[in-house]
């Protein structure tokens, strides 16, 4: 078994997730994300927006409880906040493989350009998806990240007035955008310092 494709593979894998996903990861880590919701409430005429939204962000980046919310609300937003919680931890697991991978080995520009190309590639065709049916694209990504199904409620319930369709949409296309740009400088960058590699500079940077 030959472990060196394989450690390469692995380490390939951590950056095509790490492209793909850290927009994803960032943007539903920033708290200023949950209070864009609220230039929705207007055509909801909801009052104290403001003050559930606070409750919203204090229980996902604090110990607060939700006492504003329903039992099946709360139970999402408990899932939603262990699942940031567990995205934050695998980033930092798979940027740490890379950087491992880059001390053993040196910089390789492929380990980059390959994985990001794969990025874009995916993240065209879910574009494309996602702009010609949102609400499927939505519905399944519901299911891979909370097979649980506690992600249904009525239409008119606060979590859903709080966080209407449209607001993910608009975050959904903001994150397309960042993974594809972030895929592109990645790409760049890996050529540009590729044309180093010769003089030795960059596996200096690397190697002990």
């Amino acid at each position: 078994m030959d472990f060196e494709k394989i450690y390469r593979i692995i380490t390939q894998l951590c950056v095509f997730l790490v492209i793909l996903l850290s927009p994803l990861i960032i943007i539903s880590n920033y708290t200023p994300t949950y209070y864009e919701a609220l230039e929705y409430r207007a055509q909801h005429e909801l009052n104290n927006a403001t003050s559930y939204m606070d409750e919203i962000t204090s229980f996902l980046f604090g110990n607060s409880e939700l006492t504003s919310f329903t039992y099946e609300e709360a139970s999402h937003m408990q899932d939603v906040k262990n699942l940031l919680i567990a995205s934050i931890i695998f980033l930092g697991v798979w940027i740490l493989v890379i950087f491992n991978y880059l001390t053993i080995k040196g910089f390789d520009k492929n380990i980059f350009i390959k994985p990001s190309l794969t990025v874009l590639i995916t993240i065209f065709f879910l574009g494309i998806v996602s702009f010609l049916n949102f609400n499927i694209s939505f519905e399944y990504f519901h299911r891979i990240f909370f097979p649980m199904g506690n992600y249904v409620f009525p239409y008119d319930s606060l979590l859903i007035t709080l966080f209407p369709q449209e607001f993910f949409y608009k975050k959904s296309m903001e994150i397309i955008f960042y993974t594809s740009l972030l895929s592109i400088i990645t790409i760049i960058l890996s050529f540009l310092l590729s044309n180093y590699q010769g003089t030795g500079k960059i596996n200096r940077l690397y190697r002990p």
